[in-house]
């Protein structure tokens, strides 16, 4: 790519749920256009998701910051549970005025039946209240407030829409979402013919996944039964 043709900025349109599927497209679109273009300044994702898989999102919010580029976000519709800490990242996070926000603590489903002795149940447990660590810990930093005050919207399972979200310092700014269609787009759905036609998405190999190396560690998460304790 010739100087004059290398881009300064790009934007990544997320419309999926958080998967480890998802989230490694993310990452190698990122890579992707960094490898691309030295002269990269700003990435902005555009994000509506109901949530998902908080680890993979933790894991996301922690390898986005090391990138040298400014990162902006602009919510779609909903941007909920772990979604948040993706949106949450953007120094100017932008928000459409019917977007909405909402906020639980961390939970775990069964994956399969199986007996758990008590040290399992500590481990899952754990592992919720360190999901929900890192959640009041990017809602305090991005609101501005003090952490009781995130933990209650939290544990309260707050929903904010756009303005209230301008209200209590998690949106920036609430305006319609705009394109810059000159510069790179990127999208990562779970259903692409239902996006719009922009440019084709990024897609590593089946068999790549990025975060099975010592950067990333390869952390085993077991399933938390449901029911009584017996």
């Amino acid at each position: 790519m010739s100087e004059d043709q290398m881009y300064k900025e790009f934007t990544v349109v997320f419309f999926s749920r958080i998967t480890l599927s998802s989230i490694t497209k993310l990452w190698f679109t990122v890579e992707q256009c960094l490898a691309k273009s030295s002269r990269c300044e700003k990435m902005t994702l555009i994000l509506s998701s109901g949530g998902g898989n908080s680890h993979w999102a933790g894991v996301m919010s922690r390898y986005l910051p090391t990138v040298p580029i400014q990162i902006d976000t602009h919510a779609v519709g909903s941007v909920s549970s772990a979604a948040l800490l993706l949106y949450c990242l953007g120094k100017e996070r932008r928000a459409d005025p019917h977007a909405y926000f909402a906020m639980h603590p961390s939970v775990y489903s069964i994956a399969e039946p199986g007996v758990y002795a008590a040290a399992d149940l500590r481990e899952a447990l754990s592992q919720i209240q360190a999901q929900d660590d890192l959640l009041l810990h990017s809602l305090t930093a991005a609101m501005g407030k003090p952490r009781e005050v995130v933990e209650n919207y939290v544990q309260c399972r707050t929903v904010f829409n756009a303005s209230q979200a301008k209200e209590n310092g998690l949106v920036t700014s609430v305006c319609e979402m705009e394109i810059d269609r000159s510069m790179p787009v990127y999208r990562i759905g779970e259903d692409y013919s239902q996006l719009p036609a922009y440019s084709e998405p990024a897609v590593p190999p089946d068999s790549f996944n990025p975060f099975a190396s010592p950067v990333f560690g390869t952390d085993r998460l077991r399933p938390v039964p449901r029911g009584e304790v017996c």
